[in-house]
């Protein structure tokens, strides 16, 4: 199941778009062949752990999220909708405790810019999050601005 999981999730972001690599983030770019709207993304991946212990933080043009590997901690379907406390941690500056919002398959934040202005001049990012158990993750944020601008480049012209 959580194959399945991945492969959904993950295989869109490789087998059917323009994908490039910056730094530690992957700039992702589809364009649907009958309507030419694009679908951007950029994200990285917590290196520091197992596969199914991992997660993903991802920006799309409208908000950012947090989707964990473990299929145990997909919110249920009751809770989505529901806001959840997540901490972000840039470098050893002083930690920011956020509300986003359960969703499908993760946490999600809508405000793109305010998760840019604190995370772009840092190098490294750690988010604490609550599933049935405190989690923490850890970002790379080498090639995040550089990624940052392509994301906002191609969605402005959506």
């Amino acid at each position: 199941m959580k194959k399945i999981l991945f492969c959904l999730l993950f295989v869109p972001f490789f087998a059917f778009c323009g994908s490039v690599k910056t730094g530690n983030w992957i700039v992702d770019i589809n364009e649907d062949p009958i309507t030419d709207e694009k679908t951007v993304r950029i994200f990285t991946i917590d290196k520091t752990k197992l596969n199914n212990e991992t997660a993903t933080f991802l920006f799309t043009c409208n908000s950012v999220s947090l989707l964990s590997f473990d299929i145990n901690d997909l919110p249920k379907i009751n809770e989505r909708g529901n806001s959840t406390k997540v901490v972000l941690r840039v470098d050893k500056k002083t930690p920011i405790e956020m509300d986003w919002t359960k969703e499908e398959i993760g946490y999600e934040f809508s405000d793109i810019n305010e998760i840019n202005n604190l995370i772009k001049k840092g190098k490294k990012l750690v988010v604490r999050a609550e599933y049935s158990k405190t989690k923490d993750f850890e970002f790379s944020l080498a090639g995040f601005a550089k990624a940052f601008k392509k994301l906002q480049k191609n969605c402005s012209t959506n």
